[in-house]
């Protein structure tokens, strides 16, 4: 996870801030229409998940309470 090392050296409100945006990215994702491509492309691109484990590994380890992203696993 290249992402982890970088996730290291963020402020806590920054990591905050991130990881809400990987949510709303997720939520919005999921309301797209049957049929219809997402925006984000949250299980289609790979990196979004694995930003998403490295900022929540980080926040837990500053003792950080989060809602953590929902990702239906094993992703698709």
């Amino acid at each position: 996870m290249r992402f982890t090392i970088m996730a290291t050296g963020h402020s806590t409100d920054g990591l905050l801030k991130m990881h809400g945006s990987v949510h709303a990215a997720h939520e919005a994702d999921l309301r797209t229409p049957p049929g219809s491509t997402p925006f984000h492309g949250v299980y289609e691109h790979r990196d979004w998940v694995e930003q998403s484990d490295a900022i929540e590994h980080e926040l837990r380890k500053r003792g950080v309470h989060f809602l953590p992203v929902p990702w239906k696993r094993p992703l698709q």
